[in-house]
């Protein structure tokens, strides 16, 4: 049980350390930002949002999860599927609704306003994928804690797709170029890192698109699926904002005119 409760944090530290070596061996694209001062920014970020949101939302997530076994509550209790099949089950449900989030924070200003601090990072790589602002993450678990009551969800299903998505998250930001025939085959099922350079590029209408975080599928069936394979000529971040920012600045922003 102990080894299922630290999963996340070792799924944090087992991928980092792969995406570190993958990216110092097979760099994608040259950086003109500090890799190192990049590397503490980002982390600085997720460690502080782990401090303060990450104990929460476990405190939270820890008492859905035992009062919807309490009342059998939940469709993952009614369904009562073996283990596998809930944690595969619980991951495609959970992966359209972080899609459909995904799409409101670049719909709702309000929303934007928080989620930019992911998005002016031009320096895009693996810890790219844990740098969100404390107000995105606040308000993506109003969102979802709903959602986990009314799924019903085992404690080892929340833990193991908390962990997967956060594996997912930095494998799609991470600075390594698939070579096109590989991707050619994964992107129809899953995202990689090629499809998700897209969302990240300063173009409107190429950040608007690919939105996906695990499957590949609802951006097809949602029609914001950009099949932009140019890879190497988007230019990332947000237009109009500076480079490289410092840690106090990066949680400044949202709140700035």
């Amino acid at each position: 049980m102990e080894l299922l409760e630290n999963i996340r944090l070792y799924a944090f530290v087992l991928n980092s350390t792969l995406f570190f070596l993958l990216e110092t061996v097979w760099e994608f694209k040259p950086q003109t930002e500090s890799r190192w001062s990049h590397l503490m920014k980002n982390f600085g970020i997720a460690f502080s949002n782990g401090i303060i949101y990450g104990i929460s939302f476990a405190i939270a997530a820890d008492w859905i999860v035992r009062t919807t076994e309490q009342m059998n509550f939940g469709l993952m209790n009614w369904l009562n599927l073996p283990l596998i099949w809930e944690i595969v089950l619980s991951l495609v449900i959970l992966d359209l609704v972080i899609y459909i989030w995904h799409i409101l924070l670049h719909r709702i200003p309000f929303l934007w306003r928080f989620h930019i601090v992911h998005h002016i990072d031009s320096r895009l790589d693996f810890s790219t994928g844990t740098r969100f602002h404390l107000g995105e993450l606040i308000a993506m678990s109003l969102f979802h804690l709903p959602i986990f009551f009314l799924l019903g969800l085992s404690f080892e299903a929340l833990i193991l797709n908390q962990a997967l998505m956060l594996v997912f998250t930095q494998f799609q930001h991470a600075n390594v170029q698939i070579p096109s025939r590989i991707d050619n085959v994964l992107r129809k099922i899953m995202i990689t890192t090629n499809f998700h350079q897209v969302h990240h590029s300063t173009k409107n209408q190429e950040f608007n698109s690919n939105y996906g975080t695990v499957l590949s599928c609802w951006d097809y069936l949602g029609k914001t699926y950009n099949p932009q394979r140019n890879i190497q000529s988007i230019e990332t971040g947000i237009q109009k904002t500076p480079k490289v920012m410092n840690f106090r600045d990066i949680m400044k922003f949202p709140f700035q005119k």
